[in-house]
């Protein structure tokens, strides 16, 4: 929310924008398709914001009146999370030097640093140009919450995790860090106060249990506590008359210093761009993703982003309006689905699509920024996979937390904040990463049932979860702990799965897929890794990569062959940190006993079903849309020729598939 309370500023659809309560949305200027985070000057004449592929971002300053931008940083590593002083002197800021990352995200230490810099003057390229503030352990460093002044602009607030366990529920202390570095945690907060933001009269505004509290302070000390919005609320911003922004069920809203609310909803539109034109792939051979068959050559006609009609061999090429493409007898499959992604980074989502992946479900992620990335593609800003909306990893728990990856639910009333606020976002499926108290977990997948999503996660196999509706089962077991399920299947469990229909997504890669032994040795995929995973693995010793040899099965693999024949509906999803991973885990299908036919099928027919698309998407057939993968080879005699891709075709659009990624992947090896 801007100073004086009156507009909001919102990155969208590659664009910055400004809104007002009683006219149209206004665009202001570009911006990188992968921007995060704005501030304003405290004049309202500027913000400024974070823009780059992830490892390699830098701030910028744009002027709101004239959307003129400079840049205001370039230094190795990235910067984001910025935060404008009251003063108007200084911009507070994250950042992680190059490498981006240096310890595996689950081993989380203090490695994010607090900087200041002017506000003012050339791009600043190196650190000690800054003033630094210490270190926070500030997790992964793409959420939302950030640093936000003292009304003296003497020093910053910010949330720090007390702990380093995974996955993100760690409790947070808001602390008080000065311009000479001394950091004082504030007591009196319940854990974790989460999205803590400094407001003008030196009160602290904060999200607990899905909602908006005001606390005011003496010193360090917490003297007074006010809940000031009953509603579900997430991402406060605070203008200097006391407005609060905030994020609910259904949109934008503004609460005023007089207790009204502003609803805003969700202000900017934008077209869907028209349908390709009408297009005849010839001379094609068709992989039938509900028998496994590879059939005769084909003509597929495309129209309307959906296919319009598959027949025999030259007889669909003559339409007048058609553009005809031979595909030279080469192999036609649909485009692939992975189950089981997360969307930490957009651009390892986004460049998914180069593998020939034309849908992904992110598996839980932080969810404002994997839905402005799922509208960003749709809209064609971003080339990018379809991409199914988890939101956030929601957690049932002894205790309430909220972050913008994760969320922990105590009754039922927190549970229909959280999933309200998931169902804003559009959200369409609910990942339930461990049941916690059985009771709420079965409470919330009934709620969630009922506001039309579909229900995953790592445990699926408690009756009152199946009656419940659950409907996926994702990973098998192994040593991450026993809710992930069994390491056996035995007989009744898997009567169990296959009579309920709940879909089970193995991922039985993940694990070897996560730090990309490999990766390098095929350019193909070295050049469609982000800068930021592509640092850390660099790091890793000639030790840990010897480690890993795909040829040979696991665990994992093994826990897999029970179901292998069964009715138990498998898909296909790797949980790993690299674009081309689905591939690797088509490869583990095989190597634990599945053929590759079955394989495809894992990646399209049945991970369509899982999702609820099957009407749309997971086959080459009349009135699905238009996602086709067309290969040089044959990947019924060697799966691994999914990745000789001549083509890849999503919604009837021939994706151009370098331009694609020299859009989405940044520098090689750099940031900054």
């Amino acid at each position: 929310i801007s100073p004086d309370g009156s507009l909001v500023g919102m990155i969208a659809f590659g664009h910055l924008w400004t809104i007002s309560t009683d006219g149209p949305p206004q665009r202001v200027a570009a911006v990188h398709p992968f921007s995060t985070g704005l501030s304003w000057s405290p004049s309202g004449r500027e913000v400024v914001w974070s823009g780059g592929v992830e490892g390699t971002e830098d701030l910028f300053v744009t002027g709101m009146e004239t959307g003129e931008t400079r840049q205001l940083t370039a230094l190795p590593g990235s910067e984001y999370r910025a935060s404008w002083s009251p003063d108007g002197s200084s911009i507070a800021f994250v950042h992680y030097e190059k490498p981006a990352l240096d310890i595996p995200p689950w081993s989380r230490g203090p490695y994010a640093q607090l900087r200041v810099v002017a506000a003012t003057g050339e791009a600043i390229a190196r650190a000690d140009e800054t003033l630094h503030l210490g270190e926070a352990r500030l997790w992964d460093g793409s959420g939302e919450e950030g640093p936000t002044w003292s009304p003296n602009s003497d020093a910053v607030l910010v949330a720090v995790a007390d702990t380093v366990d995974w996955p993100g529920s760690e409790a947070r202390t808001p602390r008080i860090v000065s311009l000479e570095g001394v950091s004082t945690p504030i007591t009196g907060l319940p854990k974790p106060a989460t999205f803590p933001y400094w407001a003008s009269d030196s009160t602290i505004v904060y999200v607990y249990d899905d909602r908006i509290y005001r606390a005011e302070l003496s010193g360090p000390e917490v003297t007074r506590i006010e809940l000031i919005t009953e509603d579900a609320a997430v991402s406060p911003t605070v203008a200097l008359d006391g407005s609060v922004l905030y994020r609910s069920s259904d949109g934008l809203r503004v609460r005023r210093p007089d207790g009204s609310v502003d609803i805003l909803g969700w202000p900017i539109e934008t077209e869907i761009p028209n349908a390709p034109e009408p297009t005849v792939f010839t001379n094609v051979r068709i992989f039938d993703a509900q028998t496994g068959v590879l059939g005769a050559v084909a003509d597929i006609l495309v129209e309307g982003g959906r296919i319009a009609e598959v027949g025999v061999s030259g007889s669909l090429g003559q339409g007048p309006r058609n553009r005809v493409v031979d595909a030279g007898g080469r192999i036609a499959i649909p485009g692939l689905i992975d189950l089981h992604i997360h969307g930490w980074h957009p651009s390892r989502v986004a460049n998914d699509l180069y593998f020939g992946i034309t849908t992904v479900r992110d598996a839980g992620s932080r969810e404002a920024r994997s839905a402005a990335l799922r509208d960003a593609i749709d809209v064609q800003v971003i080339d990018g996979p379809r991409l199914v909306l988890g939101g956030p990893q929601f957690y049932p728990s002894e205790g309430p937390w909220t972050t913008d990856a994760g969320h922990g639910v105590t009754d039922l009333a927190g549970i229909g904040r959280t999933l309200d606020l998931a169902a804003g976002l559009g959200v369409q499926h609910a990942k339930l990463y461990v049941p916690g108290p059985l009771r709420l977990a079965t409470v919330f997948v009934s709620e969630a049932r009922e506001r039309g999503m579909r229900i995953t996660g790592h445990y699926a196999s408690s009756l009152t979860l199946v009656a419940a509706g659950m409907d996926g089962k994702e990973h098998l077991g192994g040593p991450e702990g026993g809710h992930r399920l069994n390491r056996t299947w035995h007989d009744d469990m898997i009567q169990l799965f296959s009579k309920s229909g709940i879909g089970v997504t193995p991922t039985v890669e993940a694990r070897r897929t996560f730090w990309f032994h490999g990766m390098f040795d095929d350019p193909e995929i070295a050049r469609a890794i982000m800068p930021k995973v592509r640092l850390n693995a660099l790091q890793q010793s000639p030790e840990q990569v010897s480690q890993v040899d795909f040829t040979q099965p696991t665990p994992r693999h093994d826990e897999l062959r029970p179901l292998i024949g069964t009715d138990v509906l498998i898909g296909a999803g790797n949980d790993g940190y690299v674009p081309s991973a689905l591939h690797w885990e088509l490869e583990g299908l095989v190597l634990a006993g599945m053929s590759p036919a079955q394989a495809l099928i894992a990646a399209t027919s049945n991970a369509a079903q899982i999702l609820g698309a099957e009407a749309s998407i997971g086959a080459i057939e009349e009135g699905k849309l238009a996602d086709i993968v067309l290969l040089d080879a044959n990947p019924l005699e060697d799966i691994r020729n999914t990745r000789k891709i001549w083509m890849v075709i999503k919604g009837g659009r021939i994706i151009d598939r370098e331009a694609m990624l020299e859009s989405n992947r940044g520098p090689p090896e750099t940031g900054g």
